[in-house]
Order: C-alpha cells, then structure tokens, then sequence
C-alpha cells in the first residue's frame, strides 16, 4: 500500500508540484517517494515523503551498491532537498 490521498495531496501542495531535486514543475509528472523505502521498516507518513520528478524519482530509486558508480541519494540528502524546498514554497 502507498500513501494516503490525503498524505499525497500535503506534499504536493507544500511542494506546489515542483521536483525537491531539480526544483522544476512538473505539474501532473510528478510522483511521491518514500525517502525510507517500506522494506526498510519505512512508513505512509508525509514525514517520508518527498515530491520528485519522474527524472530524479528513478534517480533516487536506481543505485547497484554491487558496482557503485556516483553517489546514491541517501534518506537523509532527500530529507535536506525536501525541507529546503518547502523553506522556498510560498502559498
């Protein structure tokens, strides 16, 4: 199960559609991602959630820790990118 309609819609409202990462709208493109995954003890809070881009979402989803290449995103780099943008929101 992923999140509730109502933890969606918070997040993206608090994020007005626009990408945590690469800060562009992204009106209808746009997807909630878990920053701590389910299968890692993550939950449907809006606290683990952060509006990314379909681009940066499988940025953040894709990394092969049995050959590295980059850096991964980490849990807590998406929370950072998450409140800043929130910070920049103004509704």
């Amino acid at each position: 199960m992923g999140f509730s309609r109502e933890v969606r819609n918070k997040a993206l409202v608090a994020a007005a559609r626009h990408c945590c990462i690469c800060r562009k709208y992204k009106g209808k493109t746009i997807e909630v991602h878990h920053l701590l995954p389910l299968c890692k003890n993550g939950d449907n809070s809006y606290e683990n959630a952060i509006p990314l881009c379909m681009e940066c979402h499988a940025e953040a989803g894709s990394y092969n820790p049995e050959h590295p290449k980059g850096t991964k995103f980490s849990p807590d780099e998406l929370k950072m990118h998450r409140d800043e943008w929130y910070k920049t929101v103004v509704l």
